[in-house]
């Protein structure tokens, strides 16, 4: 499965390596619990929904997925990934601080626009996740955050930026880009 022009490659149990159908196929069953999962929120979206949006049977739907947590997790972390990627290019060789966090923000606020689903599902659902990927995801988030952190801490040090409290400063940064899409 891939996640929408995201580079992150899923396992698809069932489909042969590079077979187009089992990867259009895949495709839409992510397309269809993206969808779902954005409108009606994990809990409230069965696999009976993601098979009927494919119009499918329910359980012809495990010939292209083991759970419908594999695919929660799968979003979640591929967003992740495809978060801290767009950040570390954002800022690759530039050395003003203050261009690196205007770079850093425009990245996030294009990928928030951009996978506003994938976004939207990944800050909502972490109690939907089973514990052991709730603490891999609350980790990879915190770190992510801690990228904005590190160049506002370095933007003080440095007499550029002038904030009470580098950690907040960074949540309200984030918290205001990824209401962007709602503006």
């Amino acid at each position: 499965m891939y996640i929408h022009g995201m580079e992150q490659e899923f396992y698809t149990p069932g489909s042969a390596a590079g077979s187009y159908r089992g990867q259009r196929r895949s495709q839409d069953l992510l397309e269809a619990a993206l969808t779902l999962f954005a409108e009606r929120g994990y809990r409230g979206t069965t696999v009976r929904d993601i098979a009927q949006e494919l119009g499918i049977q329910g359980p012809s739907l495990y010939n292209h997925m083991h759970s419908k947590q594999e695919i929660l997790r799968d979003i979640m972390f591929s967003t992740m990934e495809q978060a801290f990627a767009a950040q570390r290019v954002a800022i690759a060789g530039v050395n003003d601080v203050a261009e690196q966090l205007r770079r850093a923000a425009e990245a996030h606020a294009r990928l928030a626009i951009r996978y506003r689903r994938e976004v939207l599902i990944t800050h909502r659902e972490i109690p939907s996740l089973d514990k052991q990927d709730q603490a891999l995801i609350s980790s990879k988030i915190k770190e992510y955050v801690r990228g904005f952190q590190v160049i506002v801490e370095r933007g003080c040090s440095l007499g550029r930026f002038s904030v009470e409290s580098p950690r907040v400063t960074s949540f309200a940064i984030l918290e205001m880009l990824n209401g962007v899409e709602k503006w």
